[in-house]
C-alpha cells in the first residue's frame, strides 16, 4: 500500500503536531504502508514494470487564495521525469486541482 501526503498531512509537519505526524507515519510504515515523499517506487507485476510516484507539494502550492501555479516543471523538479518504460501510476492530492495530473507527453 502507498502514500503520498495531502495538505492536511503535510501541514502537520510544520505545526506544534509534527511529533504526532512522525508517530503515525511510523506506525503505518510499521505496518506495511510505503510513505513515497516525491520518490517512487518500482514493481514488477506478473510481466509489467509498474512504477508508483508519490507527489508531496511544497506548502506554497497550498495558500488559498493565490497559491503558487503548479508546471509540468515543477512537476519534474520534484519527481523527475519519468524515463523508464512501464506504467507509471501518480499519488497526490491537493484540492486546488479537481483534475488528473499526467506526466509525459
Amino acid at each position: 500500500m502507498y502514500y503520498a501526503l495531502g495538505n492536511h498531512e503535510y501541514k502537520l509537519l510544520f505545526s506544534e503536531y509534527r511529533q504526532l505526524y512522525e508517530a503515525y507515519e511510523k506506525r503505518l510504515t510499521q505496518a506495511g504502508v510505503c510513505f513515497l515523499h516525491n520518490e517512487k517506487d518500482r514493481k514488477k507485476i506478473r510481466t509489467a514494470t509498474c512504477y508508483f510516484h508519490g507527489l508531496e507539494l511544497p506548502w506554497e502550492y497550498y495558500k488559498k487564495p493565490r497559491s503558487k501555479k503548479l508546471t509540468k516543471k515543477a512537476l519534474e523538479e520534484l519527481l523527475g521525469v519519468p524515463e523508464e518504460e512501464g506504467l507509471h501510476i501518480l499519488l497526490a492530492h491537493n484540492p486546488k486541482y479537481g483534475k488528473p495530473i499526467f506526466l509525459g507527453s
